[in-house]
């Protein structure tokens, strides 16, 4: 087989993994970045073993809060990503820094929750 025909041969595969579906390109937004300490703040949850059934602790996630512009960052551990460890860590943050201007999520339940907009 020719190196022409090779080429098109993957392309036809290719597309036809697609035939059915509607590509829609999602729409690119500038990424958010901080000018001065805390004033953009990263959350995240990161999932990091399942807990030793006789350990010490029983914590298998960590909070990332995380400041934009410094880098500095601030882990909580806890069982399972909620609201309420969510909302104690940022408050937790905010009293040693200020309150952030910006926040930064993936939108998750945990982060979206009633809880989280009342802070």
């Amino acid at each position: 087989m020719s190196a022409g025909l090779k080429g098109s041969a993957k392309f036809e595969v290719d597309m036809s993994l697609f035939h059915d579906s509607v590509l829609v390109p999602r729409p690119l937004g500038e990424a958010v970045h901080g000018q001065k300490p805390n004033q953009v703040v990263h959350l995240d949850w990161l999932y990091i073993m399942p807990a030793e059934k006789k350990g010490k602790h029983n914590f298998q996630w960590n909070l990332i809060i995380r400041d934009d512009l410094s880098g500095y960052i601030r882990v909580t551990p806890a069982a399972v990503p909620d609201s309420i460890t969510t909302v104690d860590a940022l408050m937790d943050w905010r009293a040693s820094s200020r309150t952030p201007s910006i926040i930064v999520t993936d939108m998750a339940s945990y982060f979206m929750s009633e809880l989280m907009n009342s802070v």
